[in-house]
């Protein structure tokens, strides 16, 4: 058909209240929470509002809660540290030390999925990322599938392996160069566009510069 599918798993919805899959770790669970909290703050400024508008702006949105969901929920567990319990979940079982980067084996091979594509070799782009999936899954990283459509929904998350979009180190240094989570999220908040996070970013180390 010429239509690249895939069936995932969500973690959670920004439904009102928040959709949170179960049987998740304790750090998951908050994590999810909070990306999907963010999501529905954004909802009532411009970036969220325009959620459905482009591309762009679903992964400035995605990145942003992505980003400010992690450091959320590091500062809820830090507060709020789960008590030591005789009940373990298979999320909270330790895993032996990965064998690989798993980060920089997608991120590779997103790239080189894209170069492919991009020259119009789809079975050779399609081969290599079976390749991929073979040898991550030996190296114990089990992914059902690797395809084009699993690039499109993961690479919405421009701050993960499977993204080839400058936005996620842009918002990353964004972030570094804010004063606060807060400061951060308001900031970025109110643009609608890449320009306007490229605008921000060079405010941000304007600012850096300038004695206090």
């Amino acid at each position: 058909t010429g239509v690249s599918s895939l069936v995932v798993n969500l973690g959670g919805i920004a439904t009102y209240p928040s959709t949170v899959r179960e049987y998740a770790s304790y750090e998951n669970v908050l994590e999810t929470a909070a990306h999907e909290w963010l999501h529905q703050y954004l909802f009532f400024h411009p970036l969220g509002s325009r959620y459905f508008d482009n591309e762009t702006l679903r992964t400035l949105n995605e990145t942003v809660a992505n980003i400010g969901g992690r450091e959320i929920a590091d500062l809820v567990q830090q507060r709020f540290p789960l008590p030591q319990s005789s009940f373990v979940t298979a999320a909270d079982e330790p895993r032996e030390e990965p064998r690989i980067d798993f980060r920089a084996e997608m991120h590779e091979l997103r790239l080189e999925v894209d170069r492919l594509l991009s020259e119009g070799k789809i079975g050779e782009a399609e081969a290599l990322m079976e390749q991929k999936r073979e040898f991550l899954t030996e190296n114990g990283f089990y992914i059902r599938k690797i395809n084009q459509a699993y690039f499109a929904f993961h690479g919405l998350y421009a701050d993960t392996p499977a993204s080839s979009s400058p936005i996620g180190p842009k918002m990353q240094e964004l972030r570094r160069l804010s004063p606060s989570l807060g400061d951060f999220v308001r900031s970025v908040a109110e643009i609608t566009s890449e320009e306007d996070l490229d605008r921000l970013l060079a405010e941000r180390a304007v600012e850096g510069l300038t004695p206090p």
